[in-house]
């Protein structure tokens, strides 16, 4: 009923997402040897506000595969969502830029042998909070997070960014992610920024993984970034 329910709702406002006059597509992946996470996304602004700068819609699907310890069983686990969220873009300087959005998603999550003690196991309908800040130092130097959470799961993930460069970024990220039954954390060195065409910028990525139970693991990202009009 949650899945019907849920889609209904995305039906419905879907058309008014994608009315918007520029909006932004975002698609990435990161993968390691037994892991990965795919995703597909867009932020547009409602009528009256404009990206960076007023009220948004953010529309999210992604794909998410890991593996964690438990009682020196090896767990694997096969996540699907579709989010929908409403937020808001704000500045309050030229420095200083934040964002904040409320949301709910559909998720089913695939667990090989099965945990009885992982809340996320199963299909759950969950409430979703995000938040994003940007911090720029100068025009070549800025720093970047982003946050979120599923409550009613305890889960959660967040990223650091520290970036440098005029044009194409280069930089460190730290990123944190788990529920109660796992946790990962992520080091790893981003280049962003990379124009490939006029609307669209593409990102790559090289670093380090580990997750509870489990030694260190390589893992490679790419990422893209295009401007609809």
């Amino acid at each position: 009923m949650h899945k019907k329910l849920f889609l209904i709702f995305l039906y419905l406002i879907l058309p008014i997402h994608l009315k918007a006059e520029e909006s932004i597509l975002l698609f990435g992946a990161e993968k390691e040897k037994e892991a990965g996470y795919y995703y597909l996304g867009q932020l547009a602004p409602l009528q009256g506000s404009k990206l960076g700068n007023g009220y948004v819609h953010r529309l999210w699907l992604d794909y998410n595969n890991f593996n964690y310890d438990l009682n020196s069983t090896n767990v694997d686990a096969k996540a699907k969502g579709i989010s929908y969220a409403l937020g808001y873009q704000g500045l309050v300087d030229n420095s200083f830029s934040y964002a904040g959005f409320i949301g709910a998603g559909f998720r089913n999550t695939d667990l090989s042998p099965n945990d009885p003690g992982n809340k996320s196991a199963g299909s759950k309908l969950n409430a979703m909070l995000l938040v994003e800040a940007e911090k720029k130092f100068t025009n070549s130097y800025k720093l970047n997070f982003y946050a979120s959470s599923e409550p009613n799961v305890e889960s959660y993930w967040s990223r650091l960014k520290l970036s440098f460069g005029d044009h194409i970024k280069i930089g460190p990220e730290f990123t944190i992610q788990g529920d109660p039954s796992y946790d990962t954390k992520k080091i790893a060195l981003f280049v962003s920024d990379i124009d490939i065409s006029n609307e669209t910028k593409m990102g790559l990525k090289i670093g380090q993984s580990k997750t509870n139970g489990s030694g260190h693991e390589a893992f490679i990202g790419i990422e893209f970034v295009k401007v609809l009009k």
